[in-house]
């Protein structure tokens, strides 16, 4: 089995340079969506990746046709790292990959500890509002990959109605589940920006507030 590696280390996202904010939000989006994958071990073709991202509300008007090769580079560089598999292809359809279970499982291991230090004399508000924007951006990770995975898996069940339709009733069972459980992800996603806003909205009030202070 090969050893496991760190996406991040293997896609390099963090050492380019995105003059177009976008191109970053579409690299990461597109980083979480595989890591869903992997997590799931469900396999996947180019042209689903790039509709679940397109339902994205940070990716709102993109190219499709650019996402499309963006998806295609990325895998092709997954590929050359053995981090994922071409598990198939049925006539003129897309082909099938599916992520390697390692993926999942260095991903996890290489999240940063957010534990605040037990020394209590050092800790300060700012101290405080550190460790809680921290934890929201990990919480938020968390919740697109979540997000994307029950996407993912609620158009695997429309196909699957659309090929399978006398087991229409069972499968629209999984199919309502699926698109539930990502109403309620997408809620706590939702709650999860407000608030990361709010708390950047209102450091930025208390910087402007400390120069004018300054000043006079």
């Amino acid at each position: 089995m090969s050893p496991r590696v760190d996406m991040a280390t293997v896609l390099p996202r963090k050492r380019r340079h995105y003059p177009n904010p976008r191109d970053r939000m579409v690299a990461e989006a597109l980083d979480h969506q595989l890591y869903g994958y992997a997590l799931s071990q469900a396999r996947f073709s180019i042209p689903e990746v790039r509709d679940v991202l397109l339902q994205l509300p940070e990716l709102e008007g993109i190219d499709d046709h650019l996402l499309r090769y963006r998806i295609r580079d990325r895998l092709k560089t997954l590929q050359n790292h053995e981090l994922v598999d071409e598990v198939g292809v049925a006539g003129r359809r897309p082909k099938w990959f599916r992520m390697r279970p390692e993926v999942a499982g260095c991903e996890a291991s290489a999240e940063p500890s957010t534990t605040p230090p037990s020394d209590e004399s050092s800790e300060s508000p700012s101290t405080d509002r550190a460790v809680l924007m921290a934890h929201l951006e990990q919480e938020r990770r968390r919740l697109q990959a979540a997000m994307q995975v029950a996407m993912g898996e609620a158009e695997h069940y429309k196909r699957l109605i659309t090929q399978f339709p006398d087991d229409r009733a069972a499968i629209a069972l999984l199919l309502e589940a699926a698109i539930d459980k990502n109403g309620t992800l997408q809620g706590q996603w939702e709650a999860n920006l407000k608030l990361r806003r709010a708390l950047s909205s209102h450091s930025a009030s208390q910087g402007g507030s400390d120069d004018q202070g300054g000043l006079t």
